[in-house]
């Protein structure tokens, strides 16, 4: 009897996996380690431009900086600042704070950030595993709120690019996620149904609550600690690995 119920569980998740057939990935700290590339490259332009005339130590710099640009991401997508204003205020403001309104220097240090932190290379745990894993059996694309340039930039420094049949930037497309029109757009080019899709990510409003909100089934990569959750995902992991027992 344990074997029949064994083979009958095997069956359904053999089943389950063959659902899908598209897999849409967020990019930045899903698969590309935004976090830890964006600290060296902060690091780097700190040193470049002695921002310690300013700052107590680099650690006081990159924790004004990560608030005000968390911030900041919150707007863009709701269409409350522009590209050019993001990319500027995230550096005026933690200066302004430290006292230094130069908006020249600002701008000086986000330009030197945006050339500098797309070369870096770090990905997220087992993100190579995972692709390979995936790249025989699915159809593999991208969907970002990311600047067209720097993620492409990103892409060829990491070498993963040409893991992934398309690549679709809000940028371009014209919505950002979490507007459903995103997700639709994204599974009609890819010729696909949105059942046989899937969106994986860690942004729970952009790429989860997105994702639903367009009838579309989710993986949330989740931090460790999890927050209380409007709803429930369709799947929750907090390591790419896990993905694997998924699909």
């Amino acid at each position: 009897m344990q074997e029949i119920l064994k083979q009958v569980q095997n069956d359904r998740e053999k089943k389950m996996k063959k659902k899908y057939k598209h897999l849409f990935f967020d990019f930045d700290d899903t698969l590309w380690d935004l976090t830890t590339n964006s600290y060296v490259a902060l690091r780097e332009v700190f040193d470049k431009y002695e921002l310690n005339r300013f700052f107590s130590d680099f650690d006081q710099f990159y924790t004004l900086y990560t608030v005000n640009n968390k911030y900041l991401w919150e707007l863009y997508p709701k269409g409350l600042i522009t590209k050019k204003e993001l990319n500027q205020e995230r550096f005026l403001n933690p200066l302004s704070q430290a006292g230094c309104n130069d908006a020249g220097l600002a701008y000086r240090i986000s330009e030197d950030y945006i050339e500098i932190c797309p070369t870096k290379t770090a990905l997220k745990p087992h993100a190579i595993e995972l692709l390979e894993y995936l790249r025989p059996n699915y159809n593999i694309h991208i969907l970002t709120n990311g600047f067209v340039k720097t993620q492409q930039i990103k892409m060829q420094s990491c070498g993963i690019g040409g893991y992934f049949d398309n690549i679709y930037f809000s940028e371009i497309i014209g919505f950002l996620k979490p507007d459903k029109r995103i997700f639709e757009y994204a599974v009609k080019s890819s010729n696909a149904r949105k059942s046989e899709s899937i969106m994986i990510g860690d942004n729970f409003e952009a790429d989860i609550a997105g994702a639903k909100n367009a009838g579309i089934h989710q993986i949330y990569v989740a931090p460790d600690e999890m927050p209380n959750l409007p709803f429930s995902p369709t799947y929750v992991v907090q390591s790419l690995l896990e993905i694997k027992k998924i699909l």
